[in-house]
């Protein structure tokens, strides 16, 4: 079941990546900010992932 949230995440964090390399192509200027829930759900991961030990 921890491998379906660990995929679930990874699909998610290359889609914001996605979503922010196609923002970069048009030129928008807040482009960063579609970084923030892949940056956040990666800390979130992360984190489980230490307590767990």
């Amino acid at each position: 079941m921890q491998g379906l949230g660990a995929l679930g995440a990874f699909i998610f964090i290359v889609g914001s990546l996605g979503i922010f390399a196609y923002l970069i192509i048009q030129d928008k200027p807040n482009a960063w900010l579609s970084l923030l829930p892949a940056i956040i759900t990666s800390l979130v991961k992360l984190g489980n992932i230490k307590n767990r030990r």
